[in-house]
């Protein structure tokens, strides 16, 4: 069973008067333990991918299964628990917390997220 699955994925944005699809009707599956890159041109839709994948955006069509869980229904609430339980990222640009120090970005913020008190 693969860990990660795309079925006939599609994500349109509206751009004015017209739509852009970003990506159309894309499928693949990851199995675990499987080391994967995302390569292609600028516009190529890897980073659209990439948030897909992780619960910061949701497809026009298809579906999404991450563990054997669809991911593409999920409600905002339910993708919040997602990416708090399931998901790791390291942004392009940093999202800091100015007041806090480097063990608060990195510890406390996502400790914060899940209920649980932090140190510092």
């Amino acid at each position: 069973m693969p860990i990660v699955q795309f079925e006939n994925v599609t994500r349109t944005y509206a751009s004015g008067e017209h739509e852009l699809k970003a990506l159309d009707q894309v499928s693949f599956s990851l199995d675990e333990g499987k080391f994967v890159v995302i390569l292609g041109p600028s516009g190529a839709g890897k980073s659209t991918l990439l948030n897909l994948l992780g619960g910061l955006d949701s497809p026009t069509d298809g579906k999404i299964t991450v563990n054997g869980r669809d991911i593409s229904t999920l409600s905002d609430n339910e993708l919040a628990d997602y990416r708090a339980a399931t998901v790791g990222f390291v942004f392009q640009f940093y999202n800091l917390i100015p007041w806090q120090n480097d063990y608060g970005n990195a510890e406390g913020r996502p400790r914060c997220l899940q209920g649980i008190a932090g140190r510092g």
